[in-house]
Formats: C-alpha cells, structure tokens, sequence
C-alpha cells in the first residue's frame, strides 16, 4: 500500500487551508469534497466559494483525485491571494481617506474670533454699523486680538450716523 496522498498535497506548494470530507453514496461510490480556502482574505471570501465534488470508486479517485483538483485548487488559491493583495490595498486607501478626512475636518473649524469677525463683517457689509459694533468680540476674551479688536471698534464708531446728543458743538456767535 503506497501513501502519498500528503506528499501530493504538499506538492501542490498552494498555501491554505483544506477541508476534505469522504462520504459513500447510495451505489457504493466515494463522494469526496474538497473545500480549500485562505484565512488571509477573510470569512466573507470563505462563505461564497464552494467546495469541488468528486465521485467515483476508491480505485478511480487513487488513480485521478489530484489530476482533478490540481487546477481548480490553484485557480482558488491565486483568487485568494488576489483576494488577500486587493483587501489590503483597501484598507490602506481606507486609512488614508480617513487621514485625509480629519485634516480636512480640522482646517474646516473656525474659531470663535474669526466666525464673531465673520458676523460683524457680514453686518457692516449691510451697513448696519452699531450692531456690528456690539458683535465685535470682547478683548477681555480674545486678549491676543486686543489691537484688531480696538481698531475694529474705531472704524464702526467713526461709520454710526451722528445723532443729536453725539453731535459735534457748535459755536454760538451773537449779532450785535
């Protein structure tokens, strides 16, 4: 009796797992199934191939099992290893787009001072120059804007329409 069943599975040099699962039918013949998968390309790959059916007598299974499996196998390991090459570029694309989409999310934030400045931008644009005065953020909470913030003061004071309380003095000059 030769054995080199396990010597042929190693000669195939196909890196995976196998599942081989030997069974009789009802006219006395072998059903042998012969499911080969890598772990490497993950369970969701496993679960959509299926196994390779062979059946025939001992005699003939001896004489053609690793005839019959030999391109089969190697097309399945090469989809797997394809497989595996394609998952891995995936998740690199992944985490790179994820890098890429908390940078973006990080220059995307505006802070407080410059969405208060958008305010008061917008609100002078519409001349609406005393409101825009009282949006200017507050130097007590911005210190390190503290010369932008006066200035900005300076120029929406200088734009309010004079009223009759701020106006200028005049000078009374009596006829004689």
């Amino acid at each position: 009796m030769s054995n080199t069943f396990f010597q042929s599975i190693n000669a195939l040099q196909i890196e995976g797992d196998w599942t081989i699962t030997v069974a009789h039918d009802k006219e006395n013949r072998l059903v042998v199934s012969v499911l080969f998968f890598n772990k490497k390309a993950g369970d969701t790959v496993k679960k959509n191939i299926l196994p390779l059916i062979l059946r025939g007598t001992a005699e003939e299974l001896d004489n053609g099992f690793f005839q019959a499996i030999q391109k089969p196998i190697q097309d399945t390991a090469q989809l797997f290893t394809n497989m595996e090459a394609y998952v891995k570029e995936r998740d690199k694309i992944k985490i790179g787009t994820e890098q890429k989409n908390t940078k973006a999310e990080k220059t995307d934030i505006v802070s407080p001072y410059e969405k208060a400045m958008k305010e008061v931008d917008e609100l002078e644009a519409q001349g609406e120059y005393k409101t825009a005065w009282m949006k200017v953020p507050s130097v007590e909470k911005f210190p390190e804007h503290r010369e932008e913030i006066n200035n900005r003061r300076a120029s929406l004071s200088a734009q309010f329409a004079p009223d009759l309380f701020n106006s200028p003095k005049t000078e009374n000059h009596v006829i004689s």
